[in-house]
């Protein structure tokens, strides 16, 4: 058994049914979601019951998120264009949103939403339906490689339920999207195993998927996938290898024709600069992360001594992998081992691979950094300088997450078939669940202030806000469908930050009507202070609170 899947071809006596044939198959491949969204439920209790009243994220990257979906919506169905382009930040002359995590995969899926729920219940949906998802493409990923039903559930609840997926569910919902990753992956086995046209075209558009939900996933997708072809045409190099070409170049074409706007795009964004790339030294991932629950565990304060230290914030930083995940994988390992199977080696091969490029351009070790210890990811860095745009080595971890799920799986059947005592199981389960539980969701009122109310019934004009918060800036764009000034995106191109820093120059000198005549900015949200009062002596008032002052300049 010296195969990449021969657990799949010839598995011990747990992994040889792909399902019970005493159901449905269409029952078999589909209960776990709603197991899925039980178990989600009950780790995020009480967020079920707020999803008709409250939207599931925090103000900051949250709002940007909900305004990613209401600006996919106006683009496509209102403005009748592309939603990578706007001119509604950074008014009037625009911004590219290629750079952005604007995250169109869930905008295109909110089209079909929004004209039924509002905005916060269809992100709330996206929210929740993207942990279902992922724990369901898992589950399909890990039974395709053989895995048996138990431990199949098992890998998918691991990934979807994991510390890091919880620690981006506070406001990236772009990298909690991770559900068409193991899709890609369930394709390209089966295109290495059995080359063929349909497997190639069905890659393809799981890799698109992918790059829509998020680069860095599609860049991490793309290297896994050289990982594991490597090592299949290695233990496999004289199995069906003229059938690969035409398949192979299918794929190549197709990815490339689907992601080539992009890429071109990104290296733009590289060569002139960006505000907004972050730091790769600082989110890298700290080598206790792994193993010392972080910031978002729901016992955090137990280990805050420890992850207080680490680089980054507690949303990148919280990776922890799970004692009880790391043991099942290693017996999994160990087991697979000493039967000479070695349908493992690849996905460990892969979890090694992005463990070390996790830990940055160098060493970190409980907040001490190892300048004299240079790790891989620098190296990376100056092959594929692109890879400077991401700079957030720690998200890597996703795909050490996956591997260490399907071993995991995979160990929890071998175990399975030592026939274990039932509250041994539960003895397990129990600890994992306790490794697991996650702080409780972030929930966010969506108030809507009365000067933006006012804001909503004026005519059309571009609005300068020095009031609101970036964030909430944005949202506020969605209810009065205003051109803004300025913006909130992921990366701001360097040659639209200098016509930025023109419009604030102008702004804390006071020139507002040179800001109106010569940039076309109508309405301006200002506080109520004496000075601006003097500067508005000839402006239309349109609202007043003593807080907050709306005018109007076109009179």
């Amino acid at each position: 058994m010296n195969g990449f899947l021969s657990a799949a071809r010839d598995p011990p006596t747990s992994m040889a049914p792909y399902r019970n044939r005493s159901q449905p198959l269409i029952w078999t491949l589909l209960w776990p979601i709603f197991l899925y969204f039980g178990i989600f439920c009950v780790l995020t209790y009480p967020a079920i019951i707020n999803v008709r009243s409250l939207v599931l994220t925090d103000t900051g990257d949250g709002l940007q998120n909900l305004w990613n979906l209401w600006w996919v919506h106006y683009a496509v169905v209102i403005l009748h264009q592309s939603p990578w382009v706007t001119s509604f930040l950074h008014y009037p002359y625009g911004t590219s949103l290629i750079g952005h995590t604007l995250n169109p995969f869930n905008g295109f899926v909110a089209l079909a939403l929004l004209p039924w729920l509002s905005l916060a219940g269809t992100y709330n949906i996206l929210l929740i339906g993207s942990f279902v998802m992922t724990g369901w493409t898992t589950f399909l990923l890990t039974r395709r490689l053989g895995i048996a039903m138990n431990g199949s559930v098992l890998s998918g609840a691991i990934v979807t339920f994991s510390n890091y997926h919880f620690s981006h569910a506070q406001g990236h919902l772009q990298l909690v999207s991770f559900e068409w990753v193991p899709v890609f992956f369930l394709f390209l086995i089966s295109g290495l195993e059995k080359p063929t046209y349909r497997n190639a075209v069905g890659a393809a558009v799981a890799f698109f998927l992918v790059l829509l939900c998020d680069y860095y996933y599609a860049f991490y997708a793309l290297l896994g996938a050289a990982i594991l072809a490597t090592i299949f045409f290695i233990e496999n190099r004289l199995k069906n290898w003229r059938l690969f070409p035409g398949p192979a170049a299918l794929f190549v074409f197709l990815s490339v024709l689907g992601s080539g706007p992009f890429v071109l795009g990104i290296r733009r964004l590289a060569r002139i600069g960006a505000a907004g790339i972050h730091s790769a030294f600082f989110y890298s991932m700290d080598l206790l992360a792994p193993f010392i629950p972080g910031g978002h565990w729901r016992f955090a304060f137990l280990t805050q001594s420890f992850w207080s230290r680490w680089t980054g914030n507690i949303h990148e930083n919280s990776v922890y992998v799970g004692w009880s995940v790391i043991g099942l994988a290693s017996y999994g390992w160990f087991s697979a081992t000493g039967k000479k199977n070695r349908s493992l080696t690849a996905w460990f091969s892969l979890m090694i691979i992005f463990f070390t490029l996790a830990l940055g351009p160098f060493l970190q070790v409980g907040g001490h950094l190892f300048r004299f210890l240079p790790l891989p990811y620098g190296c990376i860095e100056k092959i594929v300088p692109v890879l400077r745009v991401s700079g957030c080595p720690v998200r890597m971890m996703s795909m050490v997450i996956l591997s260490c799920a399907i071993a995991a799986g995979a160990g929890f059947s071998y175990w399975q078939d030592r026939r274990p005592s039932l509250w041994a199981v539960r003895a397990l389960l129990a600890f994992m669940a306790f490794e697991y539980w996650p702080q409780p969701l972030p929930a966010t009122r969506l108030d809507v202030p009365g000067y933006i109310q006012t804001l909503a019934a004026a005519p059309p004009g571009g609005v300068v806000d020095a009031v609101s918060s970036p964030s909430w800036m944005l949202y506020y764009q969605t209810i009065h469908e205003k051109p803004l000034g300025l913006g909130y995106i992921s990366r701001i191109p360097n040659d639209v930050r200098m016509q930025d820093e023109q419009i604030i120059g102008l702004y804390r000198q006071g020139h507002l009507q040179e800001l109106h005549e010569h940039y076309k900015f109508r309405y301006f949200v200002l506080p109520a202070v004496p000075a601006v009062r003097r500067l508005l002596q000839k402006a239309t008032i349109l609202f007043d609170d003593n807080h907050v002052i709306l005018a109007d300049l076109s009179a």
